[in-house]
């Protein structure tokens, strides 16, 4: 009997690198700059030639929130949450 067996092979054991990201790359990275120009201009865009009332001041938080959301969301910022908190006072 041949106690040679071709068919065995030594096991592999296969190596796996960790995808975790502990770091922005340097071209993902939040730059508040940009996004402070993008705020600054939804505010200037909404309240352009509005009068304080006392009434329709919610409805233009709620509308300056939405719109902001919307410029920061254009900027393709990956990875980051978006949250917008609009105070007029």
């Amino acid at each position: 009997m041949d106690m040679m067996m071709d068919d065995e092979r030594p096991a592999v054991i296969k190596h796996y690198e960790p995808t975790y990201i502990m770091q922005p790359a340097e071209d993902k990275k939040f730059h508040p700059s940009a996004v402070r120009k993008a705020c600054e201009k939804v505010v200037k865009k909404t309240l352009t030639g509005k009068v304080w009332t006392g009434e329709e001041e919610t409805v233009w938080t709620v509308s300056i929130s939405e719109d902001i959301k919307a410029a920061v969301k254009e900027l393709n910022i990956p990875r980051y949450k978006i949250v917008v908190q609009v105070t007029i006072g």
